[in-house]
């Protein structure tokens, strides 16, 4: 993350259902049926900008916490 190695700790699956480049429509209609499992959603890929505005509309659309990292934090996911 952020060029550093991580130790993997969690399973990892492959998407194939988005391109490298959804729009914020295509992520939050993605997001739907995920909705009643999420407790918290993190965002780590993208420019500042369009980070926030996706983080407030995942928010206002589907009342889950959208949390923007920054390099070095950490978090106890439960």
């Amino acid at each position: 993350i952020f060029g550093e190695p991580v130790r993997l700790r969690a399973e990892v699956a492959k998407l194939n259902e988005l391109s490298g480049h959804a729009d914020q429509r295509e992520l939050i209609a993605w997001m739907r049926p995920l909705v009643p499992t999420l407790k918290k959603v993190f965002l780590v890929h993208g420019e500042p900008s369009q980070s926030r505005a996706l983080k407030a509309a995942i928010e206002q659309i589907h009342g889950v916490e959208a949390v923007i990292p920054s390099r070095g934090e950490s978090f106890a996911l439960e």
